[in-house]
């Protein structure tokens, strides 16, 4: 976990697994590490020290290609608990981004990479539904955004790759 603080009085936070993915000189931005225990360990610290309103994940996922288009960034709407989700036992979704437009995609998040497509999916990440449980726990009660860039559809090389590519676009919609 890191922490780079731009503006002390900003109540806004940037959540990113990795410094690759997204840097900032004027954002206050929260870097958690790869996996949902490291997300949700790192965003709970942050709102326990910090005036947190608002936290707005963003970073790089897989993409289906049959689904969404790599090198393209979505809202997210609604993410998922891939790692829990088992044939007719549902699934725990919660709504993660109240400014998503109609044509926002559902992220998967779990613990491992994604290369058989083979499934529903549209996107999966790593972090993303545990930064949104954390933050629609009824003791924090944070507002939160989610946007994904699509690095890759499965391909370990072609997502280190697209970083820096996600770093660039991530900066011009928010520096």
């Amino acid at each position: 976990m890191k922490v780079s603080i731009k503006n002390k009085d900003d109540s806004t936070w940037f959540v990113v697994a990795l410094e690759e993915e997204f840097s900032s000189d004027k954002h206050n931005v929260l870097y958690t590490g790869m996996g949902k225990i490291n997300a949700a360990m790192s965003v709970q610290w942050l709102i326990d020290n910090f005036n947190v309103k608002k936290i707005i994940n963003i970073g790089s996922a897989g993409g289906n290609p049959g689904k969404v288009d790599a090198g393209r960034v979505y809202a997210i709407g609604t993410t998922v608990d891939r790692d829990w989700c088992f044939p007719d036992s549902g699934c725990t979704t919660f709504l993660t981004n109240n400014d998503a437009d109609q044509e926002s995609k559902t992220c998967f998040t779990g613990d491992s990479f994604v290369t058989d497509w083979n499934n529903d999916y549209e996107i999966v990440d790593m972090e993303a539904f545990a930064i949104a449980k954390v933050c629609n726990a009824p003791e924090n009660n944070i507002s939160f955004s989610c946007y994904k860039y699509i690095s890759d559809n499965g391909n370990g090389d072609d997502w280190r790759e697209s970083l820096i590519k996600c770093n660039k676009i991530f900066n011009e919609m928010f520096n």
